[in-house]
């Protein structure tokens, strides 16, 4: 489930529905937006008492969310950029376009092909 603070929610009272989650038992995941924070709770919800959350200063509002991949869903969506070589970012703004050898080639021809026509 993710648990939404409001836009004007500050770092205590983020930290306070963090704090008071984990003593429950489940696991936090805080995504720190531009407007918004989002905390999202993994672990077992079946006993989860949405009340005791929803009664702290700054919550806005709770979503449950029942797909098991929980972190990589649209609800918890938390954009990843990952550098190869300091010269590529995959994720950034930049488009990338990405190719591996075919079936029928080979993978030390294709390195070699690839870097060859780089230099």
């Amino acid at each position: 489930m993710i648990i939404v603070m409001e836009p004007s929610a500050t770092r205590k009272q983020i930290e306070q529905v963090e704090k008071k989650v984990e003593d429950m038992g489940y696991k936090t995941h805080p995504i720190y937006g531009e407007i918004k924070t989002v905390i999202g709770v993994i672990g077992d919800k079946t006993h989860f008492d949405t009340n005791q959350i929803m009664a702290f200063s700054g919550v806005e509002k709770i979503v449950p969310i029942m797909k098991p991949y929980k972190l990589a869903s649209k609800e918890v969506q938390e954009k990843s950029v990952v550098k190869i070589d300091d010269e590529v970012e995959i994720g950034g703004e930049e488009l990338v376009i990405m190719a591996g050898p075919c079936a029928v080639e080979d993978k030390d021809d294709f390195y070699v092909d690839f870097f060859e026509e780089k230099s």
